[in-house]
């Protein structure tokens, strides 16, 4: 495992943009890059496809990015629901210093927005 420095830039759908700067460790062999966001553990799985995961003590969200829309569940905990989230991935390029996405929310069928991630590493 590696330390490295991540940086994350998430624009939602009302244009809001969110930055993200934070020490991450990084599996080389296995390309996962896991770090903490507040009270959140952050895991990106980097193969074909990316997929993030948040996990803390009142929700999982597990997001696939593929280019094909793909389902997952937004799992809270309390109190106890799940909802049916869908991605449709409409952009995806990734390189060996991080990946950029441009995907279409949708949750319980209703469509929620476009999201864009922008993630760039760099050694320590």
């Amino acid at each position: 495992m590696k330390k490295k420095k991540i940086y994350l830039k998430i624009t939602d759908n009302y244009n809001e943009i969110s930055e993200i700067f934070e020490y991450c460790l990084y599996d080389e062999l296995n390309n996962i890059i896991t770090y903490m966001e507040n009270d959140v553990d952050v895991s990106i799985i980097i193969k074909d496809n990316i997929k993030i995961i948040r996990k803390s003590n009142n929700y999982k969200l597990e997001l696939v990015f593929d280019n094909r829309m793909t389902n997952s569940i937004y799992e809270i905990y309390n109190p106890l629901m799940n909802i049916e989230v869908e991605v449709d991935t409409l952009v995806l390029k990734k390189d060996n210093k991080g990946f950029y996405i441009e995907y279409l929310l949708i949750m319980n069928n209703e469509n929620i927005g476009i999201y864009k991630i922008e993630c760039k590493m760099e050694d320590i």
